[in-house]
């Protein structure tokens, strides 16, 4: 055992608490009496009945981008410490112990007693600070009669329930002063194996995220800011004497961590669930988390998350190192440093940027004075703080810069995720990815004015084309067709490859066979990414050899066309549920996967110009959302919306975003306008679907088509969602317009009879020219360097428009 690591348990109640004040003695609420330990209005912690609760309705809320986005916060001992973090500046606070345990909240099976945690909650949101809540998932009257005697933690452990203090000698050491005899609240069971009863734990769990998670159904009385991050119990790699927070094996940790996922995603999708810290990069926690990985458990959190208590790599506050684990088992998650304690107040400063400079998002120090600051000489107070806090929270931003300029010989993939600069459009190639960049604008840079709508010629593959077409630098164009191939033709539509997508599959409400609706992406070195029903993205060399297979999900019929990163990064949604947004890297391992619970994603990615990814997530049939992510694979934003979103989202160059929906009825699809996280207006269309993506113009101007069998229209719209123009066509549209430089819209039209199937449109919505003679269309067309429009048809033939 390290001195220097028990130092941090000794720092909850001292140094942290170092304003003079001592961690009150908060006995257990006597639930049946209703004579709670802190003052509650009408005990309203205390639910006798787990099976009916009492239902709190209010509307949803929201925790601020401004206290998401910092990434500064503390440990504490007592929740009236987040008013000294709100004074720095800082937004996060992670109660340790806490009061977020099993058995001290279910005291008893169904009987539940939430005074303490609300008392907490109650105090944080009062100084706008969020709470990382480390639960405990131990009750003793879970574990007690049926785990062997070796499950309890034993006397000597910390936090075990003692009804005295103990004398710790070493705190008086570390604090350069006399022996102290502290209490410790009992909030930790002494058992703490894995659950008995999984079922119950898991009952218990989600009823504690309900009463915090701010959608406004049995929430907490007066809550004003949700917890949406949950940290898996504290350390399960220490489990020896006075540090014993877990006993059990990796696997069996793995199975806690499951189950904690699958609890809080089932009641909070947007929730994230912290990995429990690991204590440091010693050989013997290595080995622990390795563990953790192998047995999976990486696919059971969000964030991963590392310690640093005076040992290891201050450098980077040991996050170089536990990345490299996590690399190792293709574990790509976002890294917290939950505790970070430091002996010299000089190294806060250097050590904050290099963690951060290593992928950092959040850094918790465990203590507001440093024994060589010279704040530690004065009689300290609540709200008192060294100077090396001083503007180091408020200038998060500037941090995370420094970090990326002076990180040195940080990874590579960890500065991307912070660079403001990640997205880089592939403009190499002329229409490299779905809808002519990552943006998915559908805007070319070429003009095609000279385009009269004379077909060039046609190359027939024998089955219907879904996939839209991505032209490379050298002239090749690339698509996939339902025969099961991805083709590769040059310009003059000459046959050069076909490669094996898997074999097509029958799809029931299309009555035909189909194999590959996604659209190839190329990236820079000009290998080609493509997803099909095999449930596999696929990359191919430019001479068409199967590099990799990556599997992803795939349900049903997908859409979703691959986005490539500036880095290289393959970001891919699938559509099958409890999958959601891949991260590839350009190996073909997996970097993150970003959980879309219970949804079928069909939109593709898009990626901002600052590296954010956007995807539109029906969450369930009534709940969806616009979702932005971060590079790192976390949260950025998330904006619910009445209606399923379907097409992929476009991005305006003021950071706008457009994305089209669907309803159940025949009537009512939108397109919404959203920005920063809001809804900035919403246009109604008289149609079922706005299947197709919209396409923005150079003067902003968007043009989206919408769906309905019996006709449907393409129209055009001004940035404020008021309507220029609107174009109606006999058939329905589910192909995504396309735009010349010299302004001509084009789009195809799923067309019944005798009635034009492609369109030419002026920037006034006049026709500029049509074609009658070919099939329906769904895919969109893809424009050339020379002007050229490509686009496949359902008649199974490729066309090359002139």
């Amino acid at each position: 055992m390290r001195l220097v690591h028990f130092a941090i348990f000794g720092i909850v109640c001292v140094i942290i608490l170092t304003s003079g004040c001592v961690q009150n003695e908060m006995p257990a609420a006597e639930t049946e009496s209703g004579d709670d330990s802190l003052p509650v209005e009408e005990n309203e912690g205390v639910v006798d009945d787990v099976g009916a609760p009492s239902e709190v309705e209010a509307g949803p809320i929201a925790m601020p981008d401004s206290v998401r986005n910092n990434c500064i916060g503390f440990l504490i001992g007592d929740p009236a410490e987040t008013m000294t973090i709100s004074r720095i500046g800082g937004a996060w606070a992670r109660p340790h112990p806490g009061p977020f345990s099993w058995g001290y909240i279910e005291t008893s099976k169904g009987v539940y007693d939430f005074s303490q945690t609300d008392s907490w909650v109650r105090k944080t949101q009062e100084n706008g600070v969020a709470l990382l809540v480390t639960f405990w998932p131990f009750a003793d009257w879970d574990q007690d009669g049926c785990k062997p005697a070796e499950c309890d933690a034993g006397q000597e452990s910390i936090f075990y329930p003692r009804d005295e203090g103990f004398t710790d000698d070493k705190k008086g050491d570390l604090m350069g002063g006399e022996p102290e005899k502290d209490f410790i609240e009992s909030f930790v069971p002494r058992w703490r194996c894995t659950p008995c009863n999984f079922s119950d734990y898991k009952n218990f769990l989600k009823k504690l995220v309900d009463r915090y998670d701010g959608d406004g159904k049995n929430d907490m009385p007066g809550l004003t800011m949700p917890i949406l991050y949950w940290e898996v119990s504290n350390e399960p790699d220490m489990q020896h004497g006075f540090h014993t927070f877990f006993i059990g094996t990796p696997g069996e940790y793995t199975q806690i961590l499951e189950a904690s996922y699958e609890a809080i995603k089932e009641e909070c999708p947007e929730c994230m669930v912290v990995q429990g810290g690991a204590a440091g990069i010693d050989d013997d926690m290595i080995t622990f988390w390795d563990g953790v990985f192998k047995a999976k458990g990486g696919n059971h959190f969000d964030i991963a998350n590392i310690h640093y208590i005076n040992y290891g790599d201050i450098s980077t506050l040991n996050v170089k190192r536990f990345r490299q684990l996590m690399d190792d088992n293709g574990v790509g998650k976002p890294i917290w440093v939950t505790e970070v304690g430091l002996e010299d107040e000089n190294d806060v400063v250097p050590s904050l940027i290099g963690a951060i400079g290593a992928g950092a998002e959040k850094v918790f120090l465990t203590q507001f004075h440093f024994m060589t600051s010279k704040d530690e000489k004065t009689e300290k107070t609540m709200g008192t703080y060294s100077e090396v806090f001083e503007g180091i929270a408020q200038n998060c931003e500037s941090v995370k810069q420094e970090a990326v300029e002076t990180a040195g010989d940080v990874e590579e993939e960890p500065k991307s995720s912070l660079s403001m600069d990640a997205y880089v459009s592939l403009s190499s190639h002329p229409w490299p990815t779905f809808h002519a960049n990552n943006q998915r604008t559908g805007l070319s840079p070429y003009d095609t004015s000279q385009v009269d709508g004379t077909i060039l010629w046609s190359y027939d593959t024998g089955n219907g084309i879904e996939s839209s077409a991505a032209i490379s630098k050298d002239g090749m164009i690339y698509f996939g067709s339902h025969d099961g191939y991805l083709y590769a033709l040059d310009v003059d539509g000459n046959f050069k490859w076909k490669a094996s997508l898997g074999t097509p599959v029958e799809k029931d409400h299309y009555g035909h066979m189909i194999s590959t609706a996604s659209s190839p992406a190329i990236a820079d070195d000009g290998t080609i990414y493509i997803v099909s029903m095999e449930q596999y993205l696929f990359a191919f060399s430019p001479s068409g050899e199967e590099l990799w297979r990556f599997p992803i999900g795939v349900s049903f019929d997908t859409w979703a066309s691959p986005a490539v990163g500036s880095d290289g990064t393959i970001y891919i949604t699938s559509t099958q549920p409890k999958e959601g947004v891949y991260a590839v890297n350009p190996d073909g391992t997996r970097k993150w996967l970003y959980s879309g619970d219970e949804s079928n994603m069909f939109n593709s990615p898009s990626i901002g110009a600052d590296g954010t990814i956007y995807v539109g997530i029906p969450t369930n049939p009534t709940r969806n959302e616009v979702i932005a992510i971060k590079p790192s694979g976390s949260k950025k934003w998330s904006l619910r919306t009445s209606l399923f979103l379907e097409s992929s989202l476009a991005i305006a160059d003021d950071g706008t975003i457009y994305v089209g929906s669907f309803v159940d009825g025949d009537t009512g699809a939108s397109l919404y306008a959203v920005k920063d996280g809001r809804e900035v207006w919403e246009f109604e269309t008289q149609t079922k679907e706005v299947m197709s993506t919209p396409a923005i113009g150079s003067d902003g101007t968007i043009y989206m088509g919408d769906y309905r069998d019996d006709g449907s229209s393409l129209h055009a719209l001004n940035p404020d969602g008021t309507e220029k123009w609107s174009f109606p066509v006999g058939g329905s549209i589910s192909s995504s317009p396309a735009i010349g430089s010299d302004g001509t819209v084009y789009f195809g039209v799923s067309s019944p009879g005798d009635d034009p199937c492609f369109y030419a449109l002026n920037p006034d919505g006049t026709v500029k020219w049509s074609l009658t003679s070919m099939a329906s269309f769904s895919a969109s067309p893809a424009i050339g360097a020379d002007g050229t429009i490509y686009i496949g048809a359902w008649d199974g033939k490729f066309y090359a428009i002139g």
